[in-house]
């Protein structure tokens, strides 16, 4: 072999090595991306899935905010009709203490609701804190009431009275209650009445739920044997 021959030889498998080198197998490299994108496509998902993950828990937290500025709003919202004083609730709708009230109060028609809004109602004297009779769908709710030498609440001859998150205390009897269907006592305590705690006649349909009874000198209910 001339001199030529051998180094046209020598540059011809050069040429050959670095092919190889520039230009791997491209099957190799196709397979390769494919599991690169796979893996990518692992990794998106696992984020997505966290994303969610965070996403309901977040909803979660607003759920339970909202709840607990409803609980809010239901104590102290006064919009529908503030009132300041006791007196007659002549109009039906949602009546809102604004402060501490002295005095008593009567449901004058059917659909009134009370709220206490977290204040309390002292009573005065043989009056009665509050009066419910021959009405309908009334509620009273959010608040304390005590220091009558009267009952608490008495209600007769009604219909769908709801009493909720009530504290009764320092009165004869917490709630008086006669000749009425679908009484319910939900969330009330019932604290220092020197006779019983509620005191019932001729009941129909009525529930007594979540209530606590405290250093009451009577029993905590009398007839209710209906309910």
């Amino acid at each position: 072999m001339n001199m030529s021959r051998s180094y046209a030889f020598s540059l011809s498998v050069i040429f050959l090595a670095s092919s190889q080198l520039a230009y791997p197998n491209l099957a190799t490299v196709g397979e390769n991306i494919w599991h690169l994108t796979r893996r990518i496509g692992d990794i998106t998902c696992t984020i997505e899935d966290k994303v969610c993950d965070i996403e309901d828990k977040v909803c979660d937290i607003e759920l339970s905010v909202i709840e607990e500025l409803a609980k809010v709003c239901d104590i102290h919202d006064c919009s529908p009709i503030p009132v300041s004083t006791g007196g007659t609730l002549s109009a039906p709708g949602t009546y809102c203490l604004t402060q501490n009230v002295t005095g008593a109060f009567v449901f004058g028609l059917d659909d009134i609701v009370l709220d206490l809004n977290g204040f309390e109602l002292n009573g005065v004297g043989n009056a009665i804190a509050v009066t419910m009779s021959s009405r309908s769908n009334c509620e009273l709710r959010n608040g304390s009431i005590l220091g009558a030498t009267a009952d608490c609440l008495n209600i007769v001859s009604s219909n769908s009275v709801t009493v909720r998150n009530v504290d009764f205390s320092t009165t004869p009897t917490g709630i008086a209650v006669a000749s009425t269907t679908n009484l319910s006592v939900v969330d009330c305590t019932f604290r220092d009445h020197t006779s019983e705690a509620i005191c019932s006649s001729n009941m129909n349909g009525g529930r007594i739920k979540n209530c606590s009874f405290t250093q009451n000198l009577g029993a905590r209910v009398v007839d209710l044997a209906n309910s």
